[in-house]
């Protein structure tokens, strides 16, 4: 029987099956697994590893792999457009990864060449974050003609625009049970913390053990993907040492989506 050891009522149920089963069940299963093992011994692993890796091999070596970007042309055709659109994200992009979520705050260098780009009239500039409106507001509200999208992509404010709520059609009664599920592994993982945003949460693990948090999350993940997905339209998104709970109708690319068509380019 195969089960998910992190799945304690998927062991629970397995052990109560393995101890109902009959006898002739038994032999069978057993004698199928005797076969398996006989079969499939430590030489013949080897030798089955050892192809795969040389098929492999030979697949990569006739791929296309994506080509390094050429500077000089991509400056050259930067001038010659007529318009521009830049969209960026935020953490590990316009600011680089932290372990406390406050802490991302955009550096100088990168504010004023935000600010350059904005200024030209030629570009749109849109940064698309998992921040909420009032994270996006503090540390990048103040440049004028600056695009912003929070939550990946629930909120929606154009250049110079106000905050549009994407998300007011949503059900989000979802939320009770996640947060239950995340404060049930914050208490045993220390270091370990649930942010709450208007249409997300996210448990952090960056500050834990990390073999520990690695383990907590995946068994984490599994609880969430066994008890809650089946039941509501969300989605788990494994990120940089954190697990985020949304709505499966919103992300980047649909937000992109939304907004391109009415950017006039």
């Amino acid at each position: 029987m195969l089960v998910n050891p992190w799945d304690y009522s998927g062991v629970a149920n397995a052990i109560a099956e393995g101890l109902n089963m009959s006898e002739s069940k038994r032999a069978a299963k057993h004698h199928q697994l005797f076969e398996h093992v006989t079969n499939n011994t430590a030489d013949f692993w080897a030798r089955s590893f050892v192809k795969e890796l040389r098929n492999v091999g030979a697949l990569r070596s006739g791929a296309n792999p994506t080509p390094l970007l050429d500077l000089s042309r991509t400056v050259e055709q930067y001038k010659r457009a007529k318009k521009r659109i830049f969209m960026f994200d935020h953490d590990g992009t316009l600011t680089p990864i932290v372990k406390t979520p406050n802490a991302a705050v955009p550096p100088p260098d990168m504010l004023k060449a935000m600010e350059i780009l904005v200024k030209d009239p030629k570009n749109v500039v849109f940064v698309i974050s998992g921040r909420d409106e009032a994270c996006l507001d503090n540390w990048l509200g103040h440049i004028k003609g600056l695009g912003l999208s929070a939550e990946h992509g629930c909120f929606l404010k154009y250049p110079g625009g106000k905050w549009i709520n994407l998300s007011e059609e949503l059900d989000f009664s979802w939320k009770t049970e996640v947060k239950e599920i995340f404060n049930y592994y914050t208490e045993r993982t220390q270091g370990s913390f649930v942010e709450h945003k208007r249409c997300s949460i996210t448990w952090h693990h960056r500050m834990t053990d990390p073999d520990y948090g690695m383990v907590q999350a995946k068994e984490c993940q599994n609880y969430l993907e066994n008890a809650i997905l089946s039941k509501f339209p969300i989605e788990i998104l494994l990120g940089k040492k954190n697990l985020e709970v949304r709505p499966i109708s919103i992300n980047k690319g649909e937000i992109v989506n939304a907004f391109s068509p009415k950017i006039q380019m």
